[in-house]
């Protein structure tokens, strides 16, 4: 029996009411290394409106671990004739071990705990986040000891949550073991930045004229995604994880590091990271943000800012981004926090541990180094004010220019620029040694699907590329988790580069779409540094999604790159719009804003259960999408 050939058991002549199906499943013995002991299959039959085989729901699964999985629903029209059990992806030598198989056994009671406490949260939720619920008179206030509690909790959630579930997917995928950081490591304790001594170089491959070209390697042995220049291997991912995990690892143990150690790690300074920009935030609106607004903004951004999709199953891929994101939080949050209670003077600890961070996200994404532009409205008050002040100089336009101390403005330009020197300096120069460019990152010279060397900046890819990233709905059904990955097709003829799509970023994300209130006048603060800040973010997101359509094309975590930005600009609109509001609009505002955080939350808990073609989980372990499957979906 071949893989292709159909397996399947036949019952004939029933002639009964088909009801319930009941597969008794006890064990499955793999040929492969597998260990699952679940199984998928089809249900054909025939009834008294069907004289030829007809599918019954698509294919099901049965889980000998979980006895609910073995209760099928028929649901025939009229008495049910025939019935085939069509099983799915078994090969010869498989062994699948039925004890019985009975037609309209009676179902028994299934009582779920975890779908009781689901459904009695939201609508806990629901109720208590209505229209003039006293949950919103609470005003944000992080010295009063009950929010100090709630908060602190939540965190602590947000962190097991996320650290548990990407070790447990990350160790059951053991294939994201391999690490190109790990060879790199070897690498440079031998004095190398190259993996020929890790990664032989097939001949045949560095004797082409041209190995960008796919079509060029056909044949020949090749290590995908890796940059290959002048006859050598390189590891074209940020190496600042490098540097800061796996070379000191390997150095002192001799041992790996692996994804999940270094990827945890990362995942828990992301998630403080922009806790810590949330308090700072909520701090500027004490006493006129409700804290429960405040804690579910907090929440939504977490998931919003692909704090999910980084978690859900770590890979080397994922390692520099999420470092990335995790220094550019903290690098704003050292920035943002910088400036003395006096108003007058900044620490300069501070302002050299901001920098520091800012300039280490080149040598993870490239991309947010753009971030930096925030220094101006944050450091702006610096030089100008708006308003009368003793030390004013001159006047121009109602911009106030400060009569500042030389020393001070000398210290702080070598606290704020002395760590971009050193960091990109030492950046540049590991470029210079490896493709004889400072400039060159490597990524034109990867080993992929295209050829990236030929990879040009076109005007076509912009609308349907925006409508892509931002706008296009997501694939929705009524099967867990009811949302599918779906590819992108357009009119667009050239060669753009596009993955699998849970949906646009801001259809995904409505809190995002605060941001185009922001645009108007009326509705932005008051104050020049959120406004400052407000713009800059969508800027620096503009022209990070600009950047990557161009030149990298689309892929899911390609958000990691600008969602801190729109989240932060997110929240001062917000935060805007609740501060200028009547009380008859916040009975209003207030609601639909908790909607859209739980509605953000769901959708992001949802994606947790989709990967690469199908869920992560229905991949690796089926058990854990199976119990979340019949936890969600009340009517099977």
């Amino acid at each position: 029996m071949d893989s292709n050939e159909e397996v399947y058991i036949e019952l004939d002549g029933l002639n009964v009411p088909g009801k319930d199906l009941y597969i008794d499943l006890k064990n499955i013995l793999w040929i492969g290394d597998s260990k699952e002991t679940s199984l998928d299959f089809l249900i054909h039959m025939t009834d008294e409106s069907h004289h030829r085989f007809y599918n019954r729901g698509g294919v099901k699964t049965i889980s000998a671990l979980i006895e609910q999985t073995k209760y099928i629903s028929l649901r025939s029209m009229g008495q049910m004739n025939d019935l085939v059990i069509e099983f799915k992806n078994v090969e010869t030598g498989d062994f699948i071990y039925i004890d019985s198989i009975v037609v309209n056994r009676k179902r028994p009671l299934f009582f779920s705990f975890g779908r009781v406490f689901l459904f009695f949260i939201l609508f806990l939720a629901a109720y208590h986040l209505r229209s003039g619920s006293r949950l919103y008179k609470s005003k944000y206030d992080m010295s009063v000891r009950w929010q100090g509690w709630v908060t602190g909790i939540t965190v602590i959630l947000l962190l097991y949550i996320s650290l548990q579930l990407s070790g447990y997917l990350t160790q059951a995928a053991k294939t994201w073991h391999d690490n190109p950081y790990d060879s790199l490591a070897h690498a440079m304790v031998s004095g190398q930045v190259s993996l020929n001594e890790e990664i032989p170089v097939d001949e045949n491959l560095a004797e082409l004229d041209d190995p960008y070209v796919p079509d060029n390697r056909s044949g020949i042995p090749y290590e995908w995604d890796c940059a290959f220049y002048e006859g050598k291997y390189y590891v074209y991912y940020g190496v600042v994880p490098e540097i800061l995990f796996y070379l000191p690892h390997y150095a002192v143990t001799k041992k790996d590091l692996g994804v999940l150690p270094a990827g945890r790690i990362e995942l828990a300074l992301m998630i403080i990271g922009i806790f810590l920009c949330f308090i700072e935030l909520g701090n500027r609106m004490r006493g006129k943000i409700p804290y429960i607004t405040w804690l579910l903004l907090f929440v939504a951004s977490a998931g919003g800012a692909q704090v999910i999709l980084l978690s859900r199953a770590v890979t080397f891929y994922d390692i520099p981004v999420t470092m990335g994101c995790a220094m550019l939080l903290w690098g704003i949050y050292f920035w943002m926090t910088s400036l003395k209670d006096d108003g007058k003077e900044y620490s300069i600890p501070r302002v050299l541990a901001g920098s520091t961070c800012m300039a280490l996200t080149a040598g993870c994404r490239p991309q947010l180094l753009l971030g930096s532009l925030i220094a101006i409205p944050i450091f702006m008050g610096y030089f100008i004010e708006t308003g009368g002040s003793s030390s004013v100089e001159e006047k121009s336009g109602g911009v106030h220019i400060r009569k500042v101390n030389p020393k001070d403005t000398a210290r702080y330009l070598t606290a704020g620029l002395l760590p971009y020197v050193i960091i990109l300096g030492l950046l540049f120069y590991y470029n210079q040694i490896r493709f004889g460019n400072p400039f060159e990152f490597g990524a034109k010279y990867n080993l992929t699907a295209i050829d990236v060397t030929r990879v040009r900046a076109d005007m076509g890819k912009l609308v349907p590329g925006l409508f892509m990233y931002l706008f296009i709905p997501p694939k929705m059904s009524t099967v867990f988790p009811f949302i599918e990955n779906t590819t992108f097709s357009s009119s667009y003829t050239g060669d753009f580069f596009s993955h699998y799509s849970n949906g646009g970023f801001m259809i995904c994300n409505p809190l995002t779409l605060f941001i185009f209130l922001g645009l108007q006048k009326r509705r932005q603060p008051k104050d020049t540094l959120s406004r400052g800040i407000f713009f800059a973010c969508v800027i620096v997101s503009a022209v990070i999604i600009f950047i990557n359509l161009m030149v990298g094309g689309f892929m899911p975590r390609y958000f990691c790159d600008f969602a801190p930005f729109m989240y932060m600009a997110t929240m001062i609109v917000v935060c805007t719009c609740i501060q200028k509001a009547d009380e008859r609009t916040l009975a209003t505002l207030l609601p639909v804003l908790s909607l859209l955080c739980v509605v953000t939350i769901i959708y992001h808990y949802l994606t947790y259960y989709i990967g690469d073609g199908g869920s992560y989980f229905n991949r690796y372990d089926r058990e854990v999408f199976l119990r979340a499957a019949l936890t969600w979906q009340w009517w099977e």
